[in-house]
């Protein structure tokens, strides 16, 4: 799963991440009511060894309903260590070059929100 968070990208832009996860285990986030659309990288930007070109820009989601869709992998190809979650954790979020670096069967799954009056959503990969 991309998280898009970054620390090393421009304000009001996001790179890659992802989150691995153990069969089984589970990871909550919060959505901060925002919406993404895909904008060119800019230049000032760009991260040595990062494929990325594109990124997602966040707006405010207005008040409504709302699918709350998401993407696994599984398997990871990592190119940059550290490429697996220390023993006791059940998820860890890795960096990622490239989105190539994700492989395997591609699985789908989501979960429909009446936003703002619910901010709790549950999707399960089966």
């Amino acid at each position: 799963m991309m998280t898009g968070l970054c620390e090393v990208a421009c304000p009001g832009c996001m790179c890659g991440e992802a989150i691995l996860m153990k069969p089984g285990a589970t990871y909550e986030a919060i959505w901060p009511g925002a919406l993404y659309e895909e904008a060119d990288l800019p230049s000032q930007c760009n991260v040595e060894g990062c494929d990325f070109t594109e990124c997602a820009k966040p707006s405010q989601a207005p008040d409504g309903a709302y699918t709350v869709a998401s993407v696994a992998h599984t398997e990871l190809a990592c190119q940059e260590p550290p490429c697996e979650c220390e023993p006791s954790e059940d998820w860890c979020i890795i960096e990622t070059g490239s989105p190539d670096e994700f492989q395997g069967e591609e699985l789908q799954a989501s979960a429909d929100v009446d936003y703002p009056s619910a901010t709790a959503v549950e999707i399960n990969f089966e």
